[in-house]
């Protein structure tokens, strides 16, 4: 077993992981928006008998668009910025051991 430190982390690289494992996270919570919101507009509907009531289905529509973009953009920014974090306390205090095989 050969031990390696991890001294630093490309910004740039951390960014696009974490900012497309973020947009996926953005697409399951979308769909789970979406179904609370068209239930909610059921219940509207069926319970005012007007078609008013379906301005929450619409809107948790156009969440299943929204949501994974601004999960996405926000991965990315974090991502961004926990590598840098990481970079400057690694080259104050050392990087991560990790052993390979």
């Amino acid at each position: 077993m050969a031990k390696v430190e991890l001294r630093r982390i490309g910004v740039v690289s951390a960014g696009k992981i974490v900012g497309l494992m973020y947009g996926v996270f953005g697409i399951i919570a979308a769909l789970f928006f979406v179904v609370y919101m068209l239930v909610i507009s059921l219940l509207g509907v069926a319970l005012s008998r007007s078609l008013l009531a379906l301005f929450p289905a619409v809107f948790g529509v156009a969440f299943i668009f929204l949501l994974p973009v601004m999960y996405g953009l926000m991965g990315f920014v974090l991502g961004c910025l926990g590598a840098l974090i990481y970079n400057f306390i690694a080259g104050k205090i050392g990087g991560l051991e990790l052993e390979t095989a």
